[in-house]
């Protein structure tokens, strides 16, 4: 029975031993403990994940997070960018301000004439097909032509009127010589004769107190040319479609003629040289 009692003894002995020495750790401790482990371990996470995204390569432009869209630079930058490159390829290679060079011909409208002006003394006999269509084709071109430029001028009423008929009826007989040459494979100038592109230059140089009388006079120059061309060739002709063409076309040329002169004496105009 003492055995027992001093074993008993001794055992509670070693109990408050070890609870004397086991050692306390105070809520608020514990609590500091845990908060420091916890922002530890966040710390190391968001560094960890800093650093990966700091290590992976960006993607090309387009593709991936926003740093990958923009690129290098930041954002205004590349809209500027991206802007202007649209802006060019809309617009493509900027626009030539260099107008066309008209003594060239290569464009706009002093572009040259198909067929250089020619001399008289180049051109065919007249009693030919070709020599009498080329003479017929630059009347009637220098008729109109002079004519438009009548009719840009402060000419009179009665002078006004004949050449609105100059420009009306010239562009008929064209019409029909043209449709002959067509049919007959008779090549027709693109020009004037040198005499008649000299004559034009000189009206359209001419002053408005000079040009009536200079118009008239050369109307009935030309008029009296075509005719003496007409009437030969309706007799003397080798193409029976062109004859035709010569015997109905006179009577119109003559009426032109007689018109032309009665202007002339009616404004008192001589013929200026």
């Amino acid at each position: 029975m003492t055995g027992k009692l001093l074993l008993a003894t001794v055992a509670v002995g070693y109990l408050a031993l070890f609870a004397c020495n086991k050692p306390t750790t105070s809520p608020s401790a514990a609590g500091s403990s845990a908060s420091t482990t916890t922002a530890d371990s966040t710390s190391t996470t968001v560094s960890d994940s800093a650093a990966n995204n700091s290590a992976t390569p960006r993607g090309p432009p387009g593709t991936g997070d926003l740093g990958a869209v923009s690129g290098t630079g930041d954002a205004s930058s590349q809209v500027s960018a991206a802007s202007a490159t649209a802006e060019g390829a809309t617009s493509g290679a900027p626009a030539s301000s260099t107008a066309p060079d008209a003594s060239t011909g290569t464009g706009g409208e002093g572009a040259a004439s198909p067929t250089a002006d020619i001399a008289e003394s180049q051109l065919v006999p007249a009693t030919t097909a070709q020599g009498f269509a080329q003479r017929v084709a630059m009347s009637d071109q220098f008729e109109i032509q002079s004519s438009q430029l009548a009719l840009q001028r402060p000419v009179s009423p009665e002078l006004r009127s004949f050449a609105h008929m100059m420009i009306a009826d010239h562009g008929a007989t064209s019409a029909k010589l043209e449709d002959i040459a067509a049919k007959d494979s008779i090549a027709l100038p693109g020009g004037l004769t040198t005499d008649q592109q000299s004559m034009l230059d000189k009206l359209r140089s001419a002053s408005d107190t000079t040009f009536s009388a200079m118009y008239i006079d050369d109307q009935v120059k030309g008029h009296e040319a075509a005719l003496k061309l007409l009437k030969s060739y309706a007799v003397n002709g080798d193409n029976a479609d062109l004859k035709q063409f010569a015997t109905e076309t006179a009577p119109k040329v003559q009426q032109h003629l007689t018109k032309a002169d009665a202007l002339g004496k009616a404004q008192g105009q001589g013929n200026p040289s």
